[in-house]
């Protein structure tokens, strides 16, 4: 189990289901958990539909409350009103401090405000696309999302099928400072957000040291980037035949590493100056010997 943190913000997400995003949930909950903790996941809509039917599978798999909502009414949807009347309980019973809010209609914009007026946040989610200016504006803050079809996606690993080195890289991404450090303490309580059944052996910060992927602060609760060990981590996980494009595994890069940059002119010449890899024009052809050698000690 996560750790409490004192005057951690308690999070609630709160999904329209017509929005077609049961795929984008893992996204969502890593984008919230960046807040705080996600202590209320529901999801509204009438499950006979096309559009919500597909969630309530999304529900089983990360335990989010689904509110079958029935429509007593030809043409209207009832939806709103549900998400809108639970929004206002779970606000005069102060159940949290950031409404995430999963929508893309204009409906919500009086309910947004009135939060606001209570001195709390409201985070909006939706498609671009259907998103509507005043909702996206009414938010205090909005992230577009991309539909994502769970059966289709072969690149992106769900978070419950993450190496322990993957995770620790996803936690440090979400939560280091400008400087490149993250406190260790809450890569640890970002992790426990988003993978509640991880467990590691000894203390965090030893598990984190013997990934070999981070350096750390003199008292050790600050852990940063190790770059060459890094870059040769990506390296054996992503080649398979000895040669990887730069494109490629530039790409690799920046799916753990999202803000990783370099002083160089181009990511070649980078790469050349670190002296890990043996390059042609367009691609890595391997690692270098003496690097090798090190990696195996």
């Amino acid at each position: 189990m996560g750790e409490y943190v004192e005057n951690e913000k308690r999070i609630a997400i709160l999904i329209d289901g017509d929005c077609g995003l049961h795929g984008n949930f893992e996204e969502i909950l890593t984008k919230a958990s960046i807040h705080g903790k996600c202590y209320i996941k529901r999801v509204y809509g009438d499950i006979t539909k096309s559009t919500v039917k597909p969630w309530v599978n999304t529900a089983k798999e990360y335990s989010i409350q689904l509110v079958n909502v029935i429509n007593y009414t030809s043409g209207k949807d009832s939806t709103d009103s549900a998400l809108i009347v639970d929004a206002m309980e779970l606000l005069f019973t102060n159940k949290f401090d950031i409404l995430c809010l999963v929508a893309g209609d204009s409906d919500y914009i009086s309910l947004i405000q009135r939060i606001q007026q209570e001195g709390k946040y409201v985070y909006g989610y939706g498609l671009e696309k259907s998103s509507q200016k005043y909702l996206i504006s009414a938010c205090d803050k909005f992230e577009y999302l991309q539909v994502k079809d769970k059966e289709v996606s072969t690149d992106e690993k769900k978070i419950s099928d993450m190496s322990e080195n993957e995770l620790f890289l996803i936690s440090y991404d979400n939560t280091h400072n400008e400087d490149g450090y993250a406190n260790v303490g809450t890569m640890k309580n970002y992790l426990y957000k988003v993978r509640s059944s991880y467990k590691h052996n000894g203390t965090f910060s030893n598990s984190l040291s013997r990934s070999g992927l981070f350096l750390f602060s003199e008292n050790k609760q600050y852990a940063k980037i190790d770059e060459k060990a890094f870059l040769k981590w990506i390296w054996e996980n992503n080649n398979t035949d000895g040669n990887i494009p730069l494109s490629t595994f530039k790409q690799k890069i920046t799916k753990y590493y999202s803000s990783y940059d370099y002083d160089e002119k181009s990511f070649s010449s980078h790469l050349n100056k670190l002296g890990l890899f043996t390059l042609n024009r367009h691609s890595i052809t391997g690692l270098k010997s003496a690097a090798s050698k090190k990696n195996q000690k």
